[in-house]
């Protein structure tokens, strides 16, 4: 309740910057209400509901975090467009355990081969 009266420029401003590709800014929070214990518990003792199969998909999920790692080419409060040196440099900083080769396939798959150095379909990309 009393974040509500707070100004949201603030607590935007207020965000913890995570320092790598593998950290977070936030972690799940036990409010006693809606998750009553740790995620990692509630593994661990196999408290949860049991199903065959889960499905589902997200676009953009990844977004968020990008800000957080990328931070010398997403800015929180400017609009971002990617040079297609930019986009190849984004893919091999995300994914920094992955081979050559896999790297050249993200950034085959990728591309938007009508338009490789499309400012914002390089952003969109990554």
């Amino acid at each position: 309740k009393c974040l509500r009266l707070q100004d949201p420029d603030l607590l935007v401003k207020s965000e913890i910057f995570a320092t790598g590709v593998v950290d977070f800014s936030f972690v799940p929070v036990v409010d006693g209400a809606f998750l009553t214990e740790r995620p990692e518990d509630t593994m661990n003792s196999g408290n949860f509901k049991k199903c065959k199969i889960l499905l589902g998909s997200n676009r953009d999920e990844g977004t968020y975090f990008i800000i957080y790692y990328l931070t010398q080419l997403f800015k929180r409060d400017e609009n971002v467009y990617l040079t297609r040196e930019d986009f190849v440099d984004a893919v091999q900083a995300l994914s920094p355990f992955t081979s050559q080769v896999v790297n050249e396939a993200i950034i085959f798959e990728y591309t938007d081969w009508l338009n490789p150095d499309d400012p914002i379909k390089n952003r969109d990309a990554v």
